[in-house]
């Protein structure tokens, strides 16, 4: 199993669309990074407060609302964790609005996976 340059060891994804994470969870799977996918803002209010993970994706699809609620739940359980933005479409804006809340990084979909290895590989501690 090969491993990335990264101290980052398990994620959790939050999106409504976990579909779109089947080739993402394989990818991170065998560079060694545990991955939990989560589709619904209830069971991520739970995972959050029961488990701390290293590294959090939480999609903007969510909405707005939904996904600051989250990243300051996020920060408050685990506020050494790196908070990634997942967006189709960001706008300086979007990034500026979420920055406040402490996101740590962005990464657009459709992956790419030059992309997320660039950004997980960021995060070497």
């Amino acid at each position: 199993m090969e491993t990335l340059n990264t101290s980052i060891k398990s994620l959790l994804a939050i999106d409504e669309n976990i579909e779109d994470y089947a080739q993402l969870n394989s990818i991170l799977l065998y560079h060694n990074i545990d991955v939990k996918l989560i589709n619904n803002i209830l069971n991520a209010e739970n995972e959050i407060q029961l488990t701390k993970y290293d590294c959090y994706l939480i999609a903007d699809v969510i909405n707005t609302e939904k996904t600051t609620f989250l990243i300051d739940l996020i920060k408050i359980y685990n506020p050494g964790a790196v908070v990634i933005l997942v967006a189709e479409n960001p706008t300086a804006e979007m990034i500026i609005e979420y920055i406040p809340y402490g996101i740590d990084n962005v990464i657009t979909k459709p992956f790419l996976w030059t992309s997320i290895e660039n950004v997980l590989n960021i995060y070497n501690y």
